[in-house]
C-alpha cells in the first residue's frame, strides 16, 4: 500500500514537472529570441 502510494507520488511528480517545463519552454524561446535580436542590432 505504502509503495503504491510512494510510486504514484512520483508518478504526479513527474508528470508536473513535464507540464511546467513544457509551459515555460515557449515564452522563455520567445524571449531569447528578442534578447538575441535586440543585442544583434546593436553590434
Amino acid at each position: 500500500m505504502l509503495l503504491s502510494r510512494l510510486s504514484q507520488s512520483w508518478e504526479q511528480e513527474q508528470e508536473f514537472v513535464s507540464n511546467v517545463s513544457h509551459e515555460l519552454r515557449t515564452p522563455l524561446t520567445i524571449v531569447h529570441g528578442y534578447l538575441q535580436s535586440a543585442l544583434g542590432a546593436n553590434s
